[in-house]
């Protein structure tokens, strides 16, 4: 009798971090080992999210001519990713190495573009995924560094926040800030913004 053939299962992806929100395209490539593609048959995609135990098969899709798959997906934490391919009379199954993804948060800011010396200056933001009582920290350049300009401040529901500072001296005050991350999602730090201080 001829023994089932033996199937080599490849998984890769554009990206090994993406931001929340942002699809992922997986390429699967299926061939045996003497690198002849598998065409035809039935890949699942299955999904292992940060802090779980249980695998999920979230995708089947098949092998085009030369033996490869490409999907996109979202994810919405960090997450182990891997193909595998099922048993029949003429092949093993299969199952790739995994592929771990990661989720960074997407931090939004929005301040004043000019504020009065002395005066109050209110600074939001929204973070995503939205959660609460995710500390967020606002960071101010002096001389050259970032600093730690006030006290951090927790996301309330929604995953918004507020700061409120001041500034005393005339001129452009740059800030930044930083949200913190966890086991599911990477944290994030905002782009760098200004307020002209008049």
């Amino acid at each position: 009798s001829i023994a089932p053939d033996a199937i080599v299962s490849e998984l890769s992806s554009d990206i090994s971090t993406a931001l929340y929100g942002e699809p992922v395209t997986l390429t699967g490539r299926l061939r045996l080992p003497d690198n002849t593609p598998v065409a035809g048959v039935t890949v699942h995609v299955l999904l292992l999210p940060t802090g779980e135990l249980e695998w999920r098969d979230v995708l089947q899709t098949v092998t085009g001519p030369d033996g490869t798959i490409s999907v996109p997906i979202l994810l919405a934490r960090t997450s182990a990713l891997r193909i595998t391919t099922e048993a029949s009379w003429e092949r093993l199954a299969s199952q790739s190495v995994d592929l771990p993804i990661a989720i960074k948060r997407l931090l939004s800011i929005w301040s004043p573009a000019s504020a009065l010396a002395g005066s109050l200056i209110t600074i939001s933001g929204t973070i995503q995924p939205r959660e609460a009582a995710v500390p967020v920290s606002l960071e101010k350049l002096i001389a050259g560094r970032w600093r730690p300009f006030g006290k951090p401040v927790l996301t309330v529901e929604g995953g918004t926040f507020v700061f409120t500072t001041s500034e005393n001296t005339r001129g452009i005050a740059q800030y930044r800030s930083k949200v913190a991350g966890n086991p599911s999602v990477d944290g994030a730090t905002s782009s760098v913004f200004s307020v002209v201080i008049y």
